[in-house]
C-alpha cells in the first residue's frame, strides 16, 4: 500500500520495451535492475505481462480516458 506522499516513477514505454528485448536476448532480471538501477520486482512485473502473459494484460501501455481534440 503506497504510503501518504510517496512519489511513483513513470518509465517511458521506450525504455520498458528496451528492457524487455533485452530480458528476451537471455539478460537476466537480477543484472537488468543493478545496471539501470530499477526495483527488482519491477522488472519482474514488466516481464510477466510482457513475455510470459501478453492475452491477460491486453491494454497494457495504453492510456485511458477520453480521447482529447487537438486544434
Amino acid at each position: 500500500m503506497a504510503s501518504k506522499g510517496q512519489k511513483f516513477v513513470k518509465y517511458t514505454d521506450e525504455f520498458v520495451n528496451e528492457i524487455v528485448e533485452q530480458m528476451k536476448r537471455g539478460e537476466t532480471a537480477y543484472h537488468l535492475a543493478k545496471i539501470n538501477n530499477i526495483p527488482l520486482y519491477t522488472i519482474k512485473t514488466w516481464k510477466r505481462r510482457y513475455i510470459n502473459h501478453p492475452e491477460l494484460y491486453p491494454n497494457t501501455g495504453t492510456k485511458r480516458g477520453k480521447k482529447k481534440n487537438l486544434i
